[in-house]
């Protein structure tokens, strides 16, 4: 990785409550909440085990949904295929 570290979005936007998971071969999954459109939604990226945005990944990550609340979080876990399942987790704040 680099030694600064690595932005995995440059959207100029808010970006909160990342979740990470590993992707079995050294590199990582990982969603955060996004407000680079009037609505808070969800955006994922893959980061090889480099630091580097998988080639396949948009730069600053993929729309998986819109979320309907702001105290909406992303929950991963690891497929054991090298792959990863999320659901969004709703939670009083």
């Amino acid at each position: 990785w680099p030694a600064a570290g690595r932005a995995l979005c440059a959207a100029t936007a808010l970006q909160e409550k990342p979740a990470i998971v590993p992707d079995g071969s050294g590199g990582a999954f990982v969603v955060w909440n996004d407000r680079r459109s009037l609505a808070m939604q969800l955006y994922a990226t893959r980061v090889t085990a480099s630091g580097a945005i998988a080639p396949s990944w948009p730069d600053s990550g993929v729309r998986l949904s819109a979320i309907t609340r702001d105290t909406c979080a992303a929950v991963l876990a690891g497929d054991g295929a090298g792959g990863a399942n999320g659901e969004r987790e709703s939670r009083e704040e």
